[in-house]
């Protein structure tokens, strides 16, 4: 009987106000969370770390803990660098084939080590993420595959790049110095929240996702299964949704927030006509008297508008309008909102947060980040994990769609000089 391995990944994300850490197993096609953390706290601002000692030493405690707590010793983690900062770039490259022969798995691993090391074009990024799109031949035919065994004088690449501002790279790098872990890999945060909530066939087909947080909303548009579009629009809960019902209704934002996940929710379930709020104002001069019907329609005006600005980024910036839309964050629990979201006649769905994760948002890109490495190991023919005892060679290598790399990993596939196939 085939000897089915465990394998276990460790993931980080640091972000200006917390600390992300995950480990899960992959296991017969399922993952199990084994240990999850969030710390709040002052990590840095705008991907800066600004204590490197104290955030490095909060990391290794973290560590240690889970360590502890699972019998393990964790020697590297699966690194999401901070996506705010991130740049995503078109690069094209080529090389000549000699002889008129055919393509071989050398000139692919050729092409995309010149991507590597000719796409820091920019002196002040560093490029931690390569994705190769499409390949070009001679005769004008377009591959998504490597084209192994055609036949051509030249073969092109676009691929698409990630990058980040080299000081917020080096920042954030010197924490896994500091916490004594190795890098496996590192990955877009939106390539691998795609990963998780979306399959691949619809990646590939074209997808809008967007992460509607309290604090920001991010869109990121996924075409022919890749992340080549992201941008972030400030949006603060507080302000465009809390603040204008403080006003309206004369009241603390605590008793706001409270109609807002009570009220506009049960919008169903009672009559319309049902006064839910009364009060004498002071401050107005008035007595003010809310229905439920007059309380969900000032509501759904606030959340039309913030939707329009949706609207307006996904048709004049990211020119992806018409693709399918995945929403998931902490905004999508609010029921007045997912009803106007899932209205019929719209390619929208809400992402489901009932996973292996719970109902902690957070955790769905960390679960995609060890989907994504175990698709990236199961190519490269060899699983290498958090933890020793786990490399070791499990299968042949796969010679499919091209995985996802990272420069650490393509400096990994020059040195060993194994016959598997370079990761995308």
């Amino acid at each position: 009987m085939k000897n089915i391995l465990k394998e276990i990944y460790a993931i980080l994300e640091l972000r200006d106000n917390e600390i992300l850490f995950l480990v899960g197993m992959y296991y017969k096609s399922e993952i199990r969370v084994l240990y999850k953390k969030s710390v709040q706290t002052s990590v840095g601002q705008n991907g800066i770390i600004t204590d490197k000692a104290r955030i490095g030493n909060c990391v290794r405690k973290i560590i240690d803990e889970a360590n502890k707590f699972l019998g393990i010793d964790i020697k590297r983690v699966i690194f999401i660098p901070p996506e705010k900062q991130t740049k995503i770039n078109i690069f094209k490259t080529k090389i000549l084939i000699p002889n008129n022969r055919n393509i071989l798995k050398e000139d692919v691993d050729q092409i995309i080590s010149k991507v590597k090391s000719e796409a820091s074009f920019e002196k002040t990024r560093y490029v931690y993420f390569i994705r190769p799109f499409k390949y070009y031949l001679d005769n004008g035919r377009e591959m998504y595959k490597p084209p192994i065994g055609f036949s051509s004088q030249k073969l092109k690449l676009k691929s698409i790049i990630y990058s980040l501002p080299i000081n917020i790279w080096i920042s954030q790098m010197k924490i896994l110095k500091y916490a004594n872990l190795e890098r496996q890999s590192i990955v877009p945060r939106g390539h691998v929240l795609g990963t998780e909530i979306a399959s691949f066939n619809k990646l590939k087909i074209g997808l809008n996702i967007i992460e509607w947080n309290k604090n920001s909303i991010m869109l990121n548009s996924f075409v022919s299964g890749v992340l080549a579009k992201q941008i972030e629009i400030p949006d603060h809960y507080d302000e465009w949704l809390i603040k204008p019902i403080v006003d309206k209704l004369d009241c603390k934002p605590s008793l706001a927030k409270m109609y807002i996940e009570n009220f506009v929710k049960l919008k169903s379930k009672y009559n319309n006509n049902l006064v839910i709020y009364s009060k004498l104002s002071r401050n107005q001069n008035k007595y003010i008297k809310f229905t439920l019907q007059e309380f969900n329609f000032f509501v759904e005006e606030l959340i039309i508008k913030e939707l329009q600005k949706i609207d307006y980024s996904l048709n004049t910036i990211l020119q992806t309008k018409d693709l399918p839309i995945i929403y998931i964050g902490e905004i999508t629990n609010i029921g007045g909102i997912r009803n106007l979201l899932l209205k019929p006649g719209k390619n929208v769905s809400i992402h489901n947060e009932q996973n292996m994760a719970g109902n902690e948002i957070w955790l769905t890109p960390l679960v995609g980040a060890i989907h994504h490495q175990h698709i990236v190991n199961k190519q490269l023919g060899y699983t290498k994990t958090a933890v020793d005892n786990n490399e070791q060679f499990i299968h042949k290598p796969l010679l499919m769609q091209l995985p996802n790399i990272d420069n650490e990993q393509l400096n990994h596939n020059a040195s060993n000089n194994r016959q598997h196939q370079i990761p995308a």
